[in-house]
């Protein structure tokens, strides 16, 4: 009897770098946060330089996306502004309102 042989994905173009999109964030040691990023935004049919991939959400706060699905984006950022306009302005409350916007946009996003 033959072994069963898993099937590897097939190459994406983005896996030798054509079409590739970059968006990175580090914390330095003071604390600060650097980011570098592209406006690049790919699809099946197409690539281009036309996305802004960081924007401000609250006070001292921006968001930065990247992804292959592009169409949650908005309602999981705007959920969460809403949500941040009745929490602190400290890093905790600021992921606890992403996370329960990405949840309430799956819960959504289910019910359709």
């Amino acid at each position: 009897m033959m072994p069963a042989v898993s099937k590897l994905a097939a190459a994406r173009l983005a896996d030798w770098g054509v079409g590739m999109t970059v968006c990175i964030a580090a914390i330095a040691k003071d604390e600060t946060i650097v980011v570098a990023q592209d406006m690049m935004v790919s699809t099946v049919s197409f690539s281009a330089d036309i996305m802004a991939k960081t924007w401000r959400i609250a006070p001292n706060w921006w968001a930065m996306c990247s992804a292959e699905e592009t169409a949650y984006i908005t309602g999981i950022s705007d959920r969460a502004v809403a949500l941040l306009e009745s929490a602190d302005n400290v890093y905790s409350d600021v992921r606890k309102c992403f996370v329960q916007a990405y949840l309430d946009e799956r819960q959504n996003q289910s019910e359709h």
